[in-house]
């Protein structure tokens, strides 16, 4: 029995001895990379989410927005409407004077206004040059009137007050001297209607207005008689 229980207990040695060896080595030398076995986390399991558009910001898309045209005030719709027309000439000078009054330094306003006075003073040439003294001559008057208000720019008009004054009494001359001549021939009705042209461009001639007196009177005897 003595032999076999030595056997047993070197054997039992021998084993302790191969595994204390075993476990040593295991510390000295630990497994290479490519021994263990590759894990992946929770985290690393998430998939990636695909790249976003880029969207431009509010405050971006303004920026690439084209440029707007420029609201139009309610001054300036009131500025293009102002016209100096030949039937009432008066009342576009008066608001073209108001505007510039509140707008002095406004350059286009004032060529604006300059321009209107150049077809005005135009369209009183044209009827002169056809003959027609009565409307020339009205116009002629309102721009002699007003000629005053011009003084801020006269120098970029291309007449003066010298010019209107010849052009406006050459017209009443023209008509003063056809009234008297249609009254010579005996022709009242005729001469009377020159006069009244005369005086709606200078009520205040009050030898014309007498001679128009006078020649209505005659064609009432006349009727009368008649």
């Amino acid at each position: 029995m003595m032999p076999c229980l030595r056997a047993v207990l070197n054997f039992v040695a021998l084993a302790f001895l191969f595994a204390s060896i075993a476990s040593c080595s295991h510390f000295m030398y630990p497994p290479t990379p490519s021994e263990q076995k590759t894990t992946t986390s929770p985290a690393d399991k998430t998939p990636t989410p695909p790249a976003q558009k880029t969207t431009a910001s509010p405050a971006d898309k303004i920026s690439t927005l084209p440029a707007q045209k420029t609201a139009t005030s309610s001054a300036d719709k009131t500025k293009r409407h102002i016209v100096i027309s030949a039937q009432n000439p008066q009342k576009g000078i008066e608001s073209f004077r108001i505007q510039c009054a509140r707008n002095p330094q406004d350059q286009a306003l004032i060529k604006e206004y300059i321009k209107g006075l150049e077809d005005l003073r135009s369209s009183a040439d044209s009827a002169s040059a056809k003959g027609d003294f009565t409307s020339a001559g009205r116009l002629y008057k309102v721009l002699f009137v007003n000629y005053q208000e011009f003084r801020p720019f006269t120098t970029m008009l291309s007449f003066d007050r010298d010019y209107l004054h010849a052009k406006l009494s050459y017209c009443k001359t023209i008509l003063s001297g056809k009234g008297f001549e249609e009254y010579r021939k005996g022709r009242l009705s005729e001469a009377i209607s020159y006069w009244q042209d005369y005086l709606s461009i200078d009520p205040s001639d009050e030898g014309i207005r007498k001679a128009v007196n006078t020649a209505s009177d005659q064609r009432k005897n006349l009727k009368q008689t008649n």
